[in-house]
């Protein structure tokens, strides 16, 4: 009865993308869209890695990769490819491990990569999985960029890769050969405010020893120095009593340790955990759940302008029997912390109609007698 109640629930509750609101000081690449969603007793998991990071030869770069710098930042360093798998034939790469638990069914899994560059193979990239033989050649089904100045052409690429995904399960996922511009870019050339690239993997899973959740996950491809992106999202119906798990989350683009006044927000709430504060809430790190993800290859704390974090919602910001919540990407003013916005993603609990079991039907014939036909 459970798994009917869920299949019916996947078919009418899906999650839909309301609205966006973009404010003055904001260049639109492309609008956030529903790229997936399901209710299903499972879990939302998102890993990923830099593919640039800082090449001098100065205590300011060592102090960036342990990330004892307040002021390293990809605008005053030199950025260069990172290349970890070992693999002659490739010039830019990093791995990140993914964990599936036992049991569990992969329903959907998408990679994004992002850079700043003109290259015509920017649609391409390299993907290995664990149990592949070498890397494969992978084409994005979606390309947005923005256009900037002279080869500067920020863009972020997606490509549906459930399927290898599902067939890798858990272990170290590498990326490889994708086009990111490199050297020094003091935030001159707009819209780039210094040179980042990374690439993320997005999974939902299903698993019957874990709660019915509504999950969704957005795209699109926003530019903000200077206001703020609102996100509204509906469709679900969250538990009418007790508590309520929710988690979202993020990734965004060229956020810098030394920058303030960039949010993240839910229903209004600044979101904060262990390693990030209100008022900055992208200062490039890779983190889920408020601690730093373990198994990157580099593993460099401060990544110089990429951020991917799964973030634990308090209790109370979801209320019970809430139908719509807003997510909120927030920039500052007369700052150089611009923020690219690429991939949000939503989970929370859902209501389950309590069904009570072993029903017993009676009738009885008005007139006395047996029940037949017609009665």
């Amino acid at each position: 009865m459970k798994t009917a109640l869920m299949r019916g629930a996947q078919s009418v509750c899906a999650l839909m993308l309301a609205m966006i609101f973009l404010l003055p000081g904001m260049a639109e690449a492309r609008n956030f869209s529903l790229r997936y969603s399901a209710n299903v007793e499972g879990d939302l998991v998102l890993t990923g890695n830099m593919l640039l990071h800082c090449t001098d030869a100065t205590t300011t770069c060592t102090a960036a990769k342990t990330g004892s710098s307040t002021t390293a930042t990809n605008r005053n360093l030199t950025m260069g490819p990172v290349d970890t798998d070992g693999d002659p034939s490739t010039s830019i790469s990093s791995g990140a491990y993914l964990t599936i638990p036992s049991g569990s069914t992969v329903l959907f899994a998408g990679l994004y990569w992002h850079g700043a560059s003109s290259n015509a193979s920017r649609n391409q990239a390299l993907f290995k999985t664990p149990t592949s033989f070498g890397y494969s050649v992978l084409t994005s089904s979606t390309v947005d960029t923005l256009a900037g100045t002279g080869t500067s052409i920020p863009y972020q690429a997606y490509v549906d890769v459930t399927s290898m995904v599902a067939a890798g399960g858990s272990g170290t996922y590498w990326v490889a050969g994708v086009q990111a511009n490199s050297g020094v870019n003091s935030g001159t050339n707009f819209p780039v405010s210094g040179y980042e690239a990374g690439w993320s993997l997005v999974v939902v899973f299903s698993n019957n020893s874990y709660p019915l959740r509504n999950f969704a996950i957005y795209d699109g491809f926003l530019y903000t120095a200077s206001g703020a992106i609102n996100i509204s999202v509906g469709g679900f119906l969250t538990p009418l009593s007790g508590p309520i798990s929710t988690r979202l989350g993020s990734v965004v683009y060229d956020g810098d340790i030394d920058g303030t006044g960039d949010k993240l927000q839910l229903n209004g709430t600044d979101l904060t955990d262990a390693l990030h504060t209100a008022n900055n809430a992208f200062q490039g790190l890779i983190t889920d759940l408020g601690v730093r993800m373990p198994g990157r290859n580099p593993s460099y704390n401060n990544t110089l302008g990429y951020d991917l974090a799964r973030w634990n919602i308090p209790s109370g910001l979801v209320a019970n029997g809430a139908t719509n919540a807003t997510i909120t990407v927030v920039a500052p003013t007369g700052t150089d912390d611009y923020l690219w916005p690429g991939v949000l993603t939503f989970a929370t609990d859902i209501y389950v109609p309590i069904i009570t079991p072993n029903i017993v039907k009676t009738a009885t014939d008005k007139n006395g007698g047996d029940l037949v036909a017609g009665d």
